[in-house]
């Protein structure tokens, strides 16, 4: 039966008060937002810790606010260290508070505003307590109305405040489930091409991790204090993340394995050991069998893409379905970056033909609607393996910009649609955060400015440091087209400066070209032998053998230049390999011996100015 007296009683009590407090059994509290209402939400008192959240509509400075608890009391919240969030409390935001002392075992707490006796109900802005009734300042609570005498939290810490920021009492708070607050420490982040890994806390206690050790297959750390801290703290909080670098894992297959502090190394196969385990690239690595041992992963499983890798779970998900890598599927990569004289090359490292024609380009927030808008200055958009298409026509600023290429559909803020990324000069250019959240790039990251620039990686490899820029007044001068049937060169200038090529020589299987110059021997198709950055000049009338030969490019000289890998401008073979002047390419280290183009042409160098050898010529 409703006891109608008591419920009066309490009202006329609240009313008295001046509290704002319900007389309704359920305790639900006013539905006015209209101002700031800052609730105490966690309470961790084995770790002096509280956090608190702002339910009103309004921001909020708590810095003067105060705590009570057993009858001690803070002079205000600046006092206290702030674990994380900021004490002026915007709505819906939180604050975390520690180092202020309460009882593990039983107490209240109270929050209060700067001024006022603690005695006051006016003054109490919050109220909870826990382990026993009678704590403190509960008699204050009851006559605010916010707490009911002799209520109390039983049960473990933390205690959690489940209401909606209205409703008030015993009934919306919860303790722990089992014998207190514990750690849950889990692999978040996995760099592998950068030998760097994330940790985060997702229990309810703080835990050390500085003797915990790293296993990867079968090489393991001593513990994670000998690693490289990048970013956070080994005395890992609650919610909280560390980065760390230095342990040497493999880029394209390997696993990862965190384990609690250990002495003996053969402990690393017993699974009650393992705290957490990752894999990628392939099945069966290091320690994959204590983890599915431990019930943490499913053999055969492993992530199949590349990194950086994302744990996307809650802390307690375990599995390779809760981990997500990068899809460089189809791999496009800008490969160079002139913007001097706004050229792009892109190049496909995929095993299949892509069709780019409706991809885009993206620099500074100015955009291409497709490809088929630019010039194609060599190559085909319908871009087949290991093949380059250049392109000009799009404005890229010369003194530092991003350049980012995107799929035919989609936003460009949307890292699902982002297919490659760079930028130079200085970092924070356009499209920065999509690449960062793509995996594709590290904010803050941009290459030292010094166009051409150039793409030295294997197509999977990412970042700034993939990346090369020219010293100024530096031309760059190679060998693009070789056709033996028709006697015909292109050359052609990457760098950033023109030079006259005239005098400069050509060697096959032993022949060359005269000393007296190129037009002496050979007819210009097109183009100019001053060749500026970019340009081209297409040669012709010099004999090359059909079936194997060498082409090689020398500066000015006599005969005996042809000896001298450090007048060698550019080399490449066909047919066969050990033809003419291979051992001087070799020395040089442009060519490797053994090597040559198969067939018999026409050939086609497919690299970016900056990369050498049989793998950059189809």
């Amino acid at each position: 039966m409703v006891n109608f007296r008591k419920i009066i009683s309490y009202c006329i009590l609240a009313t008295l008060a001046g509290a704002v407090a319900s007389c309704s059994e359920d305790n639900t509290g006013s539905d006015n937002t209209s101002e700031p209402r800052v609730r105490i939400v966690k309470v961790y008192p084995d770790e002096d810790r509280y956090t608190f959240t702002n339910f009103g509509n309004e921001a909020v400075d708590v810095s003067g606010y105060r705590l009570c608890s057993r009858f001690v009391y803070t002079q205000n919240l600046t006092s206290l260290t702030l674990v994380e969030g900021s004490l002026n409390l915007a709505p819906g935001a939180s604050v975390t508070l520690s180092d202020w002392p309460i009882d593990d075992n039983a107490a209240d707490l109270g929050l209060y505003l700067p001024s006022g006796d603690f005695s006051d109900a006016n003054a109490m802005v919050d109220f909870m307590q826990y382990g026993d009734d009678g704590q403190g300042r509960e008699s204050v609570a009851v006559q605010k109305g916010i707490w009911s005498a002799g209520d109390f939290v039983e049960g473990n810490p933390p205690f959690s405040y489940v209401g909606n920021g209205l409703q008030d009492g015993v009934n919306f708070w919860e303790a722990s489930p089992g014998g207190g607050g514990e750690a849950n420490v889990r692999i978040v982040k996995v760099y592998p091409n950068e030998d760097k890994y994330s940790f985060k806390n997702f229990g309810d206690a703080a835990v050390d991790i500085s003797s915990y050790r790293l296993c990867s297959k079968f090489t393991y750390t001593a513990n994670l204090s000998g690693l490289t801290l990048e970013d956070g703290s080994l005395n890992l909080a609650p919610d909280q993340t560390v980065t760390l670098s230095g342990f040497a894992i493999d880029d394209d297959e390997a696993d990862l394995g965190l384990y609690i502090a250990i002495t003996n190394n053969a402990d690393f196969a017993v699974a009650d050991n393992m705290v957490d385990f990752v894999q990628w690239g392939s099945a069966g690595n290091g320690r994959e069998s204590v983890a599915v041992t431990k019930g943490i992963w499913t053999a055969g499983d492993f992530i199949d893409q590349v990194g950086p890798f994302s744990y996307n779970g809650d802390g307690t998900e375990n599995g390779v379905s809760f981990w997500s890598g990068f899809d460089p599927r189809p791999n496009l990569r800008i490969v160079r970056l002139d913007p001097d004289i706004d050229e792009i090359m892109i190049k496909n490292f995929d095993s299949e033909t892509v069709d780019i024609s409706n991809y885009r380009l993206c620099s500074k927030f100015v955009y291409t609607n497709n490809l088929t808008s630019l010039t194609v200055e060599d190559g085909s958009l319908n871009l087949a393996s290991g093949n380059t298409v250049t392109l000009s026509g799009f404005d890229v600023d010369a003194t530092g910009a991003d350049l980012a290429l995107y799929i035919a559909a989609g936003g460009f803020n949307d890292p699902n649609g982002m297919v490659d990324f760079m930028q130079f000069g200085s970092a924070g250019n356009g499209r920065e955060p999509v690449a960062a959240e793509k995996g594709l790039w590290e904010e803050g990251d941009f290459v030292a400015n010094g166009g051409p620039f150039f793409y030295e990686g294997d197509g999977i490899a990412r970042g700034s440091d993939q990346w090369a820029s020219t010293a100024a007044n530096t031309p760059l001068v190679r060998i693009i087209h070789v056709d033996a049937g028709g006697d015909r060169l292109v050359v052609k200038n990457f760098g950033n400066a023109s030079i006259d090529i005239s005098s400069y020589r050509f060697c096959s299987l032993f022949s060359y070209t005269a000393e007296a110059g190129i037009t002496t021997d050979m007819n210009i198709d097109s183009g100019d032998l001053n060749l500026a950055p970019g340009e081209s000049v297409t040669l012709s009338g010099w004999p090359l053998d059909d079936v194997d030969a060498d082409v090689g490019l020398y500066v000015a000289g006599s005969n005996a230049i042809f000896g001298d890998d450090a007048s060698m401008v550019d080399f490449m073979q066909y047919g066969a390999a050990a033809n003419g002047r291979e051992g001087v390419a070799n020395t040089k280290g442009i060519w490797t011996a053994g090597e040559f183009i198969p067939g018999t042409g026409p050939f086609r160098y497919v690299g970016n100015g900056s990369q050498q050898g049989e793998d950059y010529w189809k």
